[in-house]
């Protein structure tokens, strides 16, 4: 294996700069690789009922029916928000 080495006439400042471009390049490169691809948010019944404009009982029943999708978090139900708009065009369609 032969390497190629070019030897560039440079000040040290110049060197520091150039090596900060690169790991600034690098470093964002890693950050986006590791980044969560995609955050939950979760909503309560209160708040799935205020997003969709409808009442709480109709939440209960749309979750009773299977419709929705609840998650129980320290004896609490949730809804994740990305199913919730998943599941109402869903119901949409079905009501069609």
């Amino acid at each position: 294996m032969t390497m190629n080495v070019q030897i560039i006439q440079t000040t040290p400042q110049e060197l520091e700069e150039l090596i900060s471009k690169l790991l600034e390049k690098h470093t964002e490169e890693i950050k986006e690789s590791v980044k969560p691809k995609e955050k939950n948010e979760y909503l309560t019944q209160r708040e799935v009922g205020e997003l969709l404009k409808v009442s709480r009982s109709t939440v209960y029943l749309w979750t009773k029916s299977g419709k929705l999708k609840t998650y129980s978090i320290e004896r609490k139900m949730y809804y994740k928000r990305k199913e919730l708009e998943e599941a109402l065009i869903f119901i949409k369609n079905s009501q069609l």
